[in-house]
Formats: C-alpha cells, sequence, structure tokens
C-alpha cells in the first residue's frame, strides 16, 4: 500500500467556524493559510492559527523529502462534547474515502484536541508523531492554564469545576438567610453524591433528553423553564404541607406526608409525560421504540414500589390524613409483582429489539461507539448467542452483544 500522510490541525472547538466562518475540512496548502490568516485576524490571540501554520510547514518539510502528503484542518463544534466529536468523525471518514491517507502527523494546540486520538486509531491510521504548538509563556503553564480554559468551556466539566461550588455557596447562603438547619443542606449534598455514585445521574439525564420536545431549541428552552418551574412549585407545595401538618401529626409524619404528596403528583406527571412523548414521536426504528417504552417500564416500576414503601412507612408514623393501610408483606407482593413484570418486558423488549433486527439487515453496516470512534464493519451475526460479529479497522473479529445496540441509522449502528 502506498504511503499517503496526512498532517491534520484539530480545532475542536470550531474558531474557524465561529470567529473566521470558515467550515472544515479544510484541505490543501493555500487554503490552509488563507484559513489561518482569517482566523488571526479574526482573532490574533487565538493559538489555532499558529497550529495551522505549524501544519503548513510540516507539511512543506515532508513534499521537499519528496513524500506523498496531504494538510487538512478538521473542525469539531463550538459546544463540544458529543456534537464536536461526531463532527470530527464525519470530516475524518471524508479524509481517509477521498485522499486514502493511511498515515497520520496530529497537530495540536491543546490537550482537548488530543481526544481525537482514539477516533484516529479505531480507523487503523498509524500516528507518525503529534506536535504540540505552544505561543505563549512557559510551556507547562500554558498547557495548565489552555487545558483549564478548554475544561471550563465544555459543559460537562463545568458543572463540575463552577457547578458543584456554586451550588455550596449558594447552599450556605440559603442556611443562614432563612436560618435552616445543617443537617437539610448535608442531606440534598448527600443525595447528590448517592447519585453520582450509583451513576442515577445518567439515567436522570436520558430521561430528560427522551422528554425533550423537538429540535427547536427556543422550544426546548420554553419546556425546560416550564419543567424546572413545576419542580419548583411541587417542591414548594409540598413543603407548604409539611409546614402545615407537623405540628398537629408530628415531623417524622408530616415529612412521610408531603414526600408521598411530592412523589405521587411527579410520578403521574412524568408516566404522562413519557406517554405523550411515545406518541409524538413514534419510530419505525425497532431500537430507539425499545428503548422508549424501557424508559415508560422502568419509571413505572420505581414509582409503584416507592409509593407502596411510603405507604406502609405510614403505617409506622399513623398519618390520620392518610387512609390506607399496607403492611410488609403487601410491599413484599407488589415488589415480586413488579419485578417479574420488569424482567418479562425487558425480554418482550430485547426479543423486539432483535427482530427489528432482523428487518433491518445490519450486515455490512459500519459500527461506531457513543462517541463516534469507529469500531469496525459487521461481518456476520450469531442470532443464537445474540452478538454481532465485527471486523475491526485491525482485521480482529469483535463479539457485541445485542444489548448494546443504541440504534440503527442508515449505514451505522451506534454502540453503548
Amino acid at each position: 500500500m502506498e504511503e499517503k500522510i496526512g498532517v491534520i490541525v484539530v480545532d475542536i472547538d470550531n474558531d474557524l467556524g465561529t470567529k473566521a466562518k470558515i467550515q472544515g475540512p479544510v484541505v490543501g496548502e493555500e487554503a490552509n493559510k488563507k484559513a489561518a490568516m482569517e482566523l488571526a485576524l479574526a482573532d490574533p490571540e487565538d493559538s489555532d492559527a499558529n497550529a495551522i501554520m505549524k501544519a503548513v510547514s510540516i507539511y512543506l518539510d515532508l513534499k521537499s523529502q519528496g513524500k506523498n502528503a496531504i494538510i487538512a484542518t478538521l473542525t469539531g463544534s463550538e459546544k463540544l462534547g458529543y456534537q464536536a466529536l461526531a463532527e470530527l468523525s464525519r470530516q475524518l471518514d471524508y479524509l481517509i474515502e477521498n485522499y486514502g491517507i493511511n498515515k497520520v502527523i496530529l497537530v495540536t494546540d491543546g490537550a482537548m484536541d488530543e481526544e481525537i486520538i482514539p477516533m484516529i486509531n479505531s480507523r487503523g491510521l498509524k500516528i507518525e508523531g503529534i506536535e504540540k504548538v505552544y505561543v505563549k509563556q512557559s510551556k507547562e503553564l500554558e498547557k495548565t492554564y489552555l487545558l483549564l480554559l478548554e475544561k471550563l468551556k465544555d459543559p460537562y466539566y463545568a458543572k463540575y469545576l463552577l457547578g458543584i461550588p456554586a451550588l455550596i455557596l449558594v447552599g450556605i447562603s440559603l442556611i443562614y438567610a432563612l436560618d435552616l438547619q445543617w443537617h437539610y443542606f448535608t442531606a440534598l449534598i448527600g443525595i447528590y453524591l448517592l447519585m453520582k455514585g450509583f451513576n442515577i445521574d445518567s439515567y436522570i439525564e436520558e430521561l430528560f433528553e427522551f422528554l425533550q420536545i423537538g429540535k427547536d431549541k427556543k422550544l426546548r428552552f420554553v419546556a425546560s423553564i416550564t419543567g424546572l418551574m413545576f419542580l419548583v412549585v411541587l417542591g414548594s407545595i409540598s413543603y407548604y404541607v409539611y409546614l402545615e401538618t407537623y405540628k398537629e401529626l408530628g415531623k417524622i409524619e408530616a415529612l412521610f406526608y408531603a414526600i408521598d404528596i411530592f412523589v405521587s403528583v411527579l410520578g403521574v406527571i412524568l408516566f404522562l409525560a413519557i406517554g405523550f412523548k411515545l406518541i409524538l414521536s413514534y419510530t419505525e426504528n425497532p431500537i430507539i421504540k425499545a428503548k422508549h417504552f424501557r424508559y415508560a417500564l422502568y419509571l413505572l416500576y420505581i414509582f409503584v414500589n416507592l409509593k407502596m414503601l411510603l405507604l406502609w412507612v405510614s403505617n409506622a408514623y399513623p398519618i390520620p390524613l392518610v387512609d390506607k393501610y399496607v403492611n410488609f408483606q403487601d410491599v413484599v407482593i407488589v415488589f415480586v409483582l413488579s419485578s417479574m413484570i420488569l424482567l418479562l418486558g425487558d425480554y418482550y423488549l430485547e426479543e423486539y429489539k432483535k427482530s427489528g433486527l432482523l428487518r433491518m439487515d445490519p450486515e455490512g453496516k459500519e459500527v461506531y461507539d457513543s462517541n463516534f470512534n469507529y469500531i469496525g464493519k459487521i461481518k456476520s451475526i450469531d442470532w443464537g448467542k445474540e452478538k454481532l460479529r465485527v471486523l475491526s479497522a485491525f482485521n480482529r473479529v469483535l463479539s457485541i452483544p445485542f444489548s448494546q445496540i443504541e440504534d440503527i441509522q442508515e449505514n451505522r449502528i451506534i454502540i453503548r
């Protein structure tokens, strides 16, 4: 195979697009020189322009040695995260298909740009070298400074680096302003850490992503604000009920009564919202459809068992306003029956997904992970073991269970 080297610059946050109005991929010496000039004029302090010129220098050096090479700048997205990686994946595939590169020299100006390395490796390209460009102060200080700034641009890291300290400061301020007890605040922090520890927050994020209405940003923003206002109002009502009843019922009884109201109303609203969303987002894709129905199934399971648990606890702390009595045997029976229904429903959805997979003829499709890293191409399907046999870029056969399939698109399959 003829050696063809791609000198690649990665602009993961798409400064070229947002500042210089140039969309990637930018291919060729003259096109990259022009792009660097436009970016430098738009923002003289942007280090991406220096990275592009460094790549041009490397490209010219390779050409002077008589080597077959091209130069290209790939752009991601200003939103970073998944969208940036998806766009980089598309542009990298374009380079491979149209220019036949099989080796890469990567030129970067920061640590975040290096997120493309697994993507390059997954496509079987050999990385000949990585050239890092530093243009300000000392290298180590620059690297730390730019890395911190880049992480703050990424919403995923910003919510930890800025969000958590902000939450703690707001919590402390509210404690003093409202003369609250510290244990309320520590309980909230404990719940948050519990959710992070057991990865519950990721499931909640998936649920909210599923419940989002349409792709219009304004509509989704209004829907998000409406949902947040509803939670605040429901929480305020529950807290008001607690304040109004704790003298009559006692603190523990009033607390369980308020929680029962919150869970009951929220559970019903969420279940209705999911049902409404299932009707609106009807799709012929069995993978997506099974995923949506699984949301409804799991939510119903959690709601029913949590409701039964609250009713049983109310027996231990008799609440006059709750005229329902549930013993522990009832809780166990409901838990066992609902668990059986959950398992049967889960099994049915997996079978439905499998039958849909057969109808969509996945053989020959390319397989990518959720970050759009290329995994390989489907060689065959083992229906008995319920696994995809995928031929990777390194000519190794991988076995991927059906349960890891997230989506089937026209020419590719996305796995977890």
